[in-house]
């Protein structure tokens, strides 16, 4: 059974026409109908029922079905590793971040490592969590920045560990506390990054776990605009501590982790794929970076 074969076989049950995934494909309608007929013989089974005039498919061509998808996402997967060998070749590697990563990893990390390594260059994209997740899982970077929780088709070296902070104006009680715990939230407006981003997501998981009600709720990922409407007494606005750090010298904000709420990342590719020599080496120096107290966990 070669793949061609087995292409036009799924394009048929998708179609649900042989005449129309003919005209797909392209081939003409005989010609599919003979690579069928050929892949019944072959596997011995009938994979269409011809009995009404239409094709349908039977419990074989089901099955057949299944195998031909998973042979899709082989042949996709088999692409990307090709692509990945010839850029390890010509020395790319294509780096994703989640975006505020970089406020904590060292923008010279990327040079410093180039230096290190002058046959070696990298691509880097800062982009929203889940789209940094997903691309990562396409194959579109070698290896990404990726925020916690990761995903199970990764493997994560983890290179940070810290939580979630909330910007309150000086003034608001919570302001007195240490830490702010979810139940503190009850009641309160609340401004935060939108669903895309992991935190945000998070949050809502805590709060209805915890049956905690916000008084109001509202989006923005623009952070200047979170550290505002906490200034001006309107609510509380969710950050993370280099954000906070980096409005730091305007004593009418106040910010406070929330422990239940971590903010943790780290340097994640997909599982079972085998890391170039440059990919390798690039993971090493972050490590090393983390080691030194760069990148604190």
């Amino acid at each position: 059974m070669d793949g061609r074969t087995l292409e036009y076989f799924a394009r048929a049950y998708e179609e649900h026409n042989f005449a129309q995934a003919a005209k797909l494909i392209p081939i003409s309608p005989q010609g599919l109908a003979k690579a069928i007929r050929s892949l019944e013989k072959e596997l011995e089974a009938p994979l269409f029922d011809n009995s009404t005039g239409a094709q349908i498919p039977t419990e074989y061509g089901v099955r057949l079905y299944r195998y031909a998808l998973e042979h899709r996402q082989s042949i996709r997967e088999l692409h990307a590793d090709f692509d990945t060998i010839r850029r390890s070749r010509s020395g790319v590697i294509r780096i994703g971040a989640c975006i505020g990563v970089m406020g904590v990893v060292p923008f010279s990390v990327f040079d410093d490592f180039q230096a290190a390594y002058p046959n070696v260059r990298v691509e880097r994209e800062d982009i929203p969590d889940y789209l940094c997740d997903e691309r990562l899982r396409d194959g579109y970077y070698d290896m990404a920045f990726t925020l916690w929780p990761y995903a199970d088709e990764f493997e994560t070296i983890e290179l940070y560990r810290d939580s979630h902070f909330i910007w309150m104006a000086s003034t608001d009680p919570l302001a007195q506390k240490d830490a702010v715990a979810i139940e503190d939230l009850e009641g309160k407006a609340l401004h935060s990054v939108g669903p895309e981003y992991k935190g945000h997501n998070e949050l809502q998981r805590l709060l209805e776990s915890k049956g905690v009600r916000l008084g109001k709720s509202t989006v923005s990922g623009e952070m200047d605009w979170l550290h505002h409407m906490a200034g001006t007494g309107e609510g509380l606005s969710l950050t993370v501590r280099h954000k906070a750090e980096l409005f730091g010298d305007d004593r009418s904000i106040t910010a406070r982790p929330v422990p239940e709420l971590p903010w943790r990342f780290g340097l994640s590719y997909k599982k079972g794929r085998a890391l170039s020599a440059h990919e390798r080496a690039f993971a090493s120096f972050c490590i090393r970076l983390m080691d030194q107290g760069a990148m604190p966990r």
